[in-house]
């Protein structure tokens, strides 16, 4: 990516990227924050078989996982710069991945910037939505959202053209795309999709079965701004899935969904507007009371004469409404660097949520990632410490988008983060000791339009416990987690019920449920 520091502070002048390079960063002591978890991070990358790749011009770029061939193993793809194709690594059930992008029709050498799986024309096969843009550049891409429908031999044809999609609407394509989510904001049984645009107007495209989108953006209301991560998620339980979308320079918008008519911004009333430099964002349970948390990356330090840092608002709504309460700092989840890509995860096992965010400035990245493991000791008490160090995830290189997701399906999280230096730095989660913690996945499927059941939630009951987990479209910084809710367990044996509360209502239940093992839930199955 060469010249990505200079071109980028050009144009980014106050943005979070020459910000963070100026901003006063502590970085985070030995102490007691550093003891050690009983499991490290491993970077397999290269032994994996991911290779070295063209990195997009650009500020981020992004990265997503998911089961593509239905075989129960996850894979990935990687957006590429302009001139090289993109890669796309299919994993062989161990986490050993072949690139085969050609074979599978989705190795375009267009400028891509990030990708989403979401199975559009509900045939059970993931469909692949893809950014582009020609940021800096001379304007004349054809599109910024290419789709490639998986046809049943499970290869992917380029539909562009009649999806609907085709084209650079509100803005010339050397505009820089922002992130992707998915989920069915006018309650009609389909996935549509949120597009954010750093610099622009966010784009709401419409469903309408077939592999087909019509663009309502005006439905968002949202206008003109720097949005980088979506998340879309049904957070006040009417059925219609909500969106949040972090938004640089300007306050945060949170939009309730909307069967007919406009999507409303309740952000200032619910507490979600601060106006830092938000980048990535996301969603998770930290204290298990059933609902979920937002995490929002920012700069960490003072910014034109405001102190800005990492967000994190935790739920406190009621029957009544949406409310969130800021308390990143009181949690000790603050100092993030200039942050970018996070995820809630469960690293150790323990069965609480841990949370990793990582950064990158330019020219030099003077502050690690971070790895904020939690020690939940009840029920609505959250705690956290950090342990990067530790476990080796103290980087500093330039990181962009981060996910998790278990490539070997041994029962742990395994980390992947772009960089941009062209590489993925693939971590293996590997424990020190035998700390005879299990673990469960659950799959959400379904026979309807919706079959890999995004926007719905799962939960997990062990006794007095109950552990939740949102089945998400898109999250952290242009990426996207596979369709499905890891718990660790710590030592349980036996697991009293898995509850799936569908997107629409319904409810499936599985009682006495046995762990270390992934486990499919399908509608009416």
């Amino acid at each position: 990516m060469v010249g990505l520091g200079e071109r980028c502070l050009v144009v980014a002048v106050g943005l979070a990227l020459a910000s963070a390079a100026t901003a006063q960063v502590q970085a985070p002591g030995a102490g007691p924050g550093q003891d050690h978890p009983g499991f490290r991070f491993v970077r397999v990358d290269g032994e994996r078989g991911l290779t070295s790749y063209s990195v997009p011009v650009g500020i981020v770029f992004g990265l997503a996982s998911a089961d593509i061939d239905n075989d129960g193993d996850i894979d990935l793809f990687v957006p590429t710069g302009g001139g090289t194709p993109n890669r796309m690594y299919l994993n062989d059930g161990n986490g050993f991945f072949q690139e085969s992008a050609l074979q599978l029709g989705l190795a375009s050498m267009s400028p891509a910037r990030g990708g989403l799986f979401v199975d559009v024309d509900a045939d059970g096969r993931l469909d692949l939505i893809v950014t582009q843009d020609d940021f800096l550049g001379d304007g004349t891409l054809d599109t910024v959202l290419r789709l490639y429908l998986q046809n049943a031999g499970g290869t992917f044809d380029d539909v562009t053209l009649a999806s609907g999609l085709f084209g650079t609407p509100s803005g010339d394509s050397s505009v820089h795309q922002g992130g992707l989510c998915a989920g069915d904001f006018d309650a009609d049984g389909d996935l549509d999709v949120c597009a954010a645009r750093w610099e622009g107007e966010p784009r709401l495209l419409r469903n309408q079965g077939g592999g087909v989108f019509v663009d309502d953006s005006a439905m968002l209301g949202a206008g003109y701004g720097f949005y980088w991560q979506p998340l879309a998620h049904d957070l006040n339980g009417d059925g219609a899935c909500d969106l949040f979308m972090a938004h640089d320079f300007l306050p945060n918008r949170l939009l309730l969904g909307a069967p007919v008519g406009m999507m409303v911004d309740v952000a200032a009333s619910a507490g979600v507007d601060t106006s830092f430099n938000e980048m990535g964002a996301a969603l998770g349970d930290i204290d298990e009371d059933g609902d979920f948390e937002i995490y929002v990356t920012n700069i960490f330090g003072t910014v034109q004469g405001v102190d800005e840092h990492n967000v994190l608002f935790v739920n406190q709504s009621t029957k009544g409404g949406l409310a969130f309460v800021e308390s990143a700092v009181a949690l000790g989840v603050d100092n993030g660097g200039g942050g970018w890509g996070a995820s809630f995860f469960d690293a150790d096992n323990d069965s609480d949520l841990d949370l990793l965010a990582v950064n990158g400035t330019e020219p030099i990245n003077t502050m690690p990632w971070r790895l904020f493991l939690n020690d939940l000791t009840r029920v609505g008490t959250p705690s956290f410490r950090s342990v990067e160090r530790a476990v080796g995830f103290d980087r500093l290189e330039y990181g962009s988008c981060a996910i998790t997701f278990d490539m070997d399906r041994d029962g742990d999280l395994d980390v992947a983060v772009t960089t941009n230096i062209g590489r993925i730095f693939l971590f293996e989660n590997e424990a020190l000791e035998a700390r005879g913690r299990h673990w469960l996945v659950v799959r959400p499927r379904s026979s309807g339009a919706n079959t890999r059941g995004i926007g719905a939630v799962v939960r997990v009951v062990i006794g007095a416990r109950t552990l939740s987990r949102p089945i998400t479209c898109g999250t952290s910084m242009m990426g996207q987690e596979p369709a499905e809710a890891h718990f660790g367990l710590g030592r349980e044996t036996l697991i009293d019920r898995v509850i799936v509360e569908w997107p629409d209502g319904g409810v499936t239940i599985v009682e006495d449920v046995a762990p270390d093992q992934v486990l499919d839930v399908v509608r009416g199955g």
